[in-house]
């Protein structure tokens, strides 16, 4: 753009010339000069065009739109894990009414209902190594085209199972603890009983804690969530 003081100037210039001018037969000479001098005015505003627009600075060019993250695009469409953990314990117990049986369930962790009662003495102290409260679970997760939502969970210890004969190999068979798939907020299969609050469950190191006053049961069942 043009700038006002180059404006004025080549008005300034063109009156000037305007009022100069004679019969044209007269002043071919002066003709020549005038039209020589406004090219030399038009060369010199063009530099000036050039370099303001030289020292004008780039318009920056507008950002890429950001696409919008969905679901979809974070979540995907079918995942598969497992775990659990290794967990070794040492046990003793000592009843003033009797003994129990040697890896029965109230040697493997705390049962109030299988503490001896009577007249039988016991024979003193009961001390037990084991590695049954070892974890394994297998889990699915499936998010369908539909938009519906599927969850499989499969997951064993060792506890309350024949076995651990310390004279062959001391082995345990797997005992199911959790068992089930949901489908949106539906649920089959067995999982922790509806009358029992898993968040209630004190830490403790024994596998059930006080089990005095919880709950402590998994009951196959159809259950909705909402």
């Amino acid at each position: 753009m043009m700038s006002p003081k180059t404006r004025s100037f080549l008005a300034g210039f063109a009156l000037t010339a305007i009022c100069a001018a004679g019969p044209a037969t007269a002043r071919d000479a002066d003709v020549a000069a005038l039209e020589a001098r406004v090219a030399e005015l038009e060369a010199l505003v063009q530099q000036l065009m050039e370099a303001q627009a030289d020292a004008e600075p780039e318009a920056e060019p507008a950002p890429a739109p950001v696409a919008e993250q969905t679901d979809a695009d974070t979540v995907p469409a079918h995942s598969y894990k497992f775990g659990g953990y290794v967990k070794f314990d040492s046990l003793t117990s000592w009843y003033s009414d009797g003994d129990l049986a040697p890896g029965s369930a109230g040697t493997q962790f705390y049962i109030p209902a299988t503490i001896p009662v009577g007249d039988a003495p016991s024979s003193g102290p009961d001390t037990d190594f084991q590695a049954r409260a070892t974890r394994i679970y297998f889990t699915s997760n499936h998010n369908l085209d539909s938009g519906d939502k599927i969850k499989t969970l499969v997951e064993f210890d060792f506890f309350l199972s024949p076995g651990g004969d310390e004279r062959v190999s001391n082995s345990y068979n797997p005992r199911l603890r959790h068992a089930y798939f949901t489908y949106n907020n539906w649920m089959f299969g067995q999982n922790w009983s509806t009358f029992q609050d898993v968040g209630a469950l004190p830490e403790a190191v024994d596998f059930i804690g006080p089990s005095e006053s919880t709950t402590f049961i998994r009951q196959p069942q159809v259950r909705y969530t909402s």
